[in-house]
């Protein structure tokens, strides 16, 4: 059993990076604040819905332009929005997993 209240299948890894997020007929720029293989949280200008689909571009580090879509799960106040990985190419998820091995002095909760 995982004392720490942590019981997200692989680990969040710390990263900044822009972020394209289409939602709700818009497009805003956001931020990322971590990273894993299923899901990334976002530092948002404004909470997006909880329950919301979201189509989200981003470049890891010269990997190349990746595209998600994810379901917000959580949305906080000056913390931002929590997305969930649900649909993506596999070469996208394979080039996700390769950046977090690449840096894992960056793994944390």
């Amino acid at each position: 059993m995982d004392v720490s209240g942590n019981h997200r299948a692989s680990p969040r890894h710390r990263v900044r990076f822009p972020v394209s997020c289409e939602v709700a007929g818009k497009t805003l720029e956001m931020q990322a604040s971590n990273l894993s293989r299923g899901g990334i949280m976002l530092l948002a200008p404004e909470l997006l819905k909880v329950g919301t689909m979201a189509k989200l571009t981003f470049d890891l580090e010269g990997r190349g332009r990746i595209e998600v879509r994810g379901m917000i799960r959580h949305a906080v106040m000056e913390k931002g929005c929590g997305v969930e990985f649900v649909e993506f190419q596999t070469a996208d998820q394979e080039r996700i997993t390769e950046y977090l091995a690449a840096n894992p002095e960056n793994a944390g909760s």
